[in-house]
């Protein structure tokens, strides 16, 4: 599951990089996490978005079930399930069996 997380957002980093040039963009959060008591465990969300140049180009709200063996991995998913949204509404989807750029 880790090293899944770390390729999508390798991945889509990099396209960013090349659509925005490297430091032009960035993953920002617009809210606290906030963190929700369920029958399963614990949910956790968080609204980010993605900047430009000084500007906010699409938001998303990226979340997470938690339990006992995700505890440590819940915020780094939902940044690299915001990353991949936010790229894909910007027409960077990819596919990650295909070779990486």
């Amino acid at each position: 599951k880790q090293w899944y997380q770390r390729r999508v957002r390798a991945t889509y980093g990099r396209y960013l990089n090349m659509v925005f040039g490297i430091g032009g963009w960035c993953l920002y959060p617009l809210e606290d996490v906030n963190v929700y008591t369920l029958d399963q465990g614990y949910m956790i969300s968080r609204k980010f978005g993605l900047v430009s140049h000084g500007q906010v180009l699409s938001e998303t709200y990226s979340e997470f079930l938690l339990n006992e063996k995700t505890v440590k991995y819940g915020i780094e998913s939902i940044r690299s399930k915001a990353i991949s949204v936010l790229a894909q509404k910007l027409g960077l989807g990819i596919s990650l069996n295909n070779n990486p750029v």
